[in-house]
């Protein structure tokens, strides 16, 4: 059959499901009207025992699901897993899924005739900041590079322990900013797909790419080098680990002086501010419906409203209240006017 997947009562199950080594189906099953969809993958949960596993969530019962697969809760998708590789396929099949749908994308699946999804935001316009962007598909291009030590931050926007590390992060970026042999990057692990032999277990992590080991041998997948032991969070160790860690040969780092560090140093608490706030504005929309085209989804979509777009907002309903206030304004004006017309001519 098919294992229906909840966040509240379905733990246990849901546990079960997710541990099995089994090519997984997932479908987002609507709240209303969804009885024959769930028959559906019930039958091919039975046609596939042993080969596949089907689950579904229906409407919004599981959403950290929904948001870590990229999909809307209850939108009536399917998508597969395949939890050895860690790869995605989104279904090539519209709404409604039937059985035969089902068992076609499935099939696919197994048999390999469709090829995985890969989740990427879009490549950053402008990237000349200390720390640098890396998306999905830059991310194996920028760390292979040659001749540059890469030091990667992998997080989640929504992760307080994430927040709590950027500013230190950033600092060492402005610190080495004088030093082209070395990469302070950062990417967002949530919204991007990594390597899978890389199996990042929690935000925030760190990789590091030194130029020691490039190129990789025939041109394989980019392994970082082992940490030994924990760099540290703060502006001073991550500092000193990239010294330590620097891959040898060429002058001495060119990083910033003591007392350039301690200019550093005193911009951290408003930086921490701000990635606090960042953060608390993540978790809000985390698992919100986005909507398409971006334009429709800044009209319409359910964002908790924050910072920029928050006075945006304001701005805009500031407005609109004024033409309202004026336009009653006006009106009652004008009918003020006509009533004492009418009360003179009487």
């Amino acid at each position: 059959g098919a294992v229906e997947l909840r966040a509240a009562d379905g733990g246990p199950a849901a546990a079960r499901f997710f541990a099995s080594p089994l090519v997984k189906g997932i479908a987002f099953v609507p709240a209303a009207g969804g009885e024959e969809v769930v028959a559906a993958l019930e039958a091919a949960g039975r046609a596939l025992a042993g080969r596949a596993q089907l689950g579904y969530v229906v409407g919004q019962g599981f959403p950290e699901v929904a948001a870590y697969f990229g999909e809307r809760p209850g939108g009536g998708a399917l998508i597969a897993h395949d939890p050895a590789q860690d790869t995605r396929f989104p279904s090539t099949y519209e709404e409604p899924l039937e059985y035969d749908n089902i068992m076609s994308f499935m099939s696919d699946v197994l048999e390999g005739r469709l090829k995985p999804s890969f989740k990427s935001e879009p490549v950053p316009k402008k990237n000349d900041g200390p720390v640098k962007k890396l998306v999905g598909s830059t991310f194996v291009e920028e760390v292979s590079k040659e001749g540059v030590d890469v030091l990667v931050k992998v997080y989640a926007p929504w992760c307080a322990h994430s927040a709590a590390l950027a500013p230190a992060y950033e600092l060492l970026g402005r610190a080495l900013g004088g030093e082209p042999r070395v990469v302070v990057a950062e990417i967002d692990g949530a919204a991007n797909d990594l390597p899978p032999h890389l199996d990042v277990q929690a935000y925030p992590d760190l990789l590091w790419f030194p130029a020691a080991d490039k190129p990789y041998p025939g041109k394989g997948a980019p392994q970082p080098r082992a940490l030994g032991r924990e760099p540290g969070r703060s502006l001073q160790e991550l500092l000193a680990f990239v010294r330590r860690e620097a891959s040898p040969g060429g002058p001495p780092l060119r990083a910033a002086t003591p007392e350039q560090l301690d200019t550093l140093a005193q911009e951290a608490p408003a930086l921490e501010e701000q990635a606090l706030r960042r953060a608390r504005w993540a978790l809000r929309n985390k698992d919100r419906v986005v909507f398409e085209p971006a334009l429709v989804d800044y009209l319409v979509g359910d964002v908790v409203f924050d910072g920029c777009r928050w006075m945006i907002g304001l701005v805009v309903a500031l407005v609109l209240s004024n033409v309202f206030l004026f336009a009653l304004y006006s009106a009652a004006s004008s009918s003020a006017q006509k009533y004492k017309k009418k009360l003179k001519a009487q």
